[in-house]
């Protein structure tokens, strides 16, 4: 996937600074054991970092939640603003299950930006106290099982590649894979989808987080279902997401419902996307510090 845009924003709001100013007073309580917040998402602490990742990636209701809020302080713009309730891919419903609405689904959302993401952490940040922001590509590589991964931008990372090392942790045999990837239920689905020969996951399109087996750090669809939005940039800068200029791309991980290609199945493989971009098989997943800062 080739990142698809036109940057014609120099510089952040008078809003996001100010948002970046009070994300930096966040933070003050700490949390260090496993919990479950007030949406029902659920955190572990994962070794070799220093913050609780969420088990499974932001759900559709989730998001929901935060619309719904008045007092967000945040507003999505733009003609694909509605796709993450509304989004669909060849007649097959992204974000939800057929016949179901967004507000009420345990899909994973999708067609979110990095910026509606980072939106959403802010607000959850807010509402209960603890400092949520999405993961950085480090902490990512931590998470999907390579620590070992070495020094370098993620750019270089990619290109450097970790040969035969995928988030199930077993080979590219159909009968190895665990996770939602492009497979012969979107054949059957008439998506025309390059799928994985032999391979089929039962989904076209999104699951319900957790429709498949936990990775050895208890993380779900830490591969496949979405690919998931990081904090930091691909040329290896801001990877605390303080600047909300949007002069430069971000970090994208973990392989998608979409995906059957070898390279981009691999553990060690991200790609750059612009911070406004919303696509339908980009989501995120959160992460909370494990104290304040």
């Amino acid at each position: 996937m080739k990142p698809m845009w036109t940057d014609t924003n120099g510089g952040g709001s008078e809003s996001d600074l100010q948002s970046a100013t009070e994300m930096a007073t966040l933070g003050r309580a700490s949390k260090s054991a496993p919990f479950t917040n007030s949406l029902g998402m659920k955190f572990v602490p994962v070794p070799g970092t220093e913050v609780l990742f969420c088990i499974h990636e932001t759900r559709s209701r989730d998001f929901a939640a935060f619309m719904a809020d008045r007092n967000r302080g945040y507003s999505m713009s733009g003609d694909d603003a509605d796709e993450w309730r509304i989004g669909e891919f060849e007649q097959v419903p992204v974000g939800r299950g057929v016949g179901e609405r967004a507000e009420q689904s345990n899909h994973a959302v999708a067609s979110v930006s990095w910026l509606d993401a980072v939106a959403f952490c802010d607000w959850l940040s807010k509402k209960e106290g603890y400092t949520y922001r999405l993961p950085t590509d480090r902490e990512w590589s931590v998470a999907v099982g390579i620590p070992q991964e070495g020094d370098g931008t993620p750019g270089v990372l990619t290109q450097i590649g970790i040969a035969d090392v995928y988030p199930w942790g077993g080979s590219l045999e159909a009968a190895s894979i665990k996770g939602n990837y492009a497979d012969a239920a979107a054949e059957a689905k008439g998506t025309g989808l390059i799928y994985i020969k032999g391979y089929r996951d039962g989904f076209a399109t999104t699951a319900p987080v957790m429709s498949f087996p936990a990775n050895a750090l208890g993380l779900y669809d830490i591969g496949g279902n979405l690919f998931e939005w990081c904090a930091g940039c691909y040329d290896g800068t801001d990877p605390g997401a303080t600047d909300r200029s949007l002069t430069k791309s971000r970090v994208v991980r973990g392989g998608s419902w979409i995906l059957d290609d070898s390279a981009r199945l691999l553990s060690s493989y991200r790609y750059a996307d612009h911070p406004t971009n919303r696509i339908g098989n980009v989501g995120f997943r959160v992460v909370v510090a494990r104290s304040g800062g």
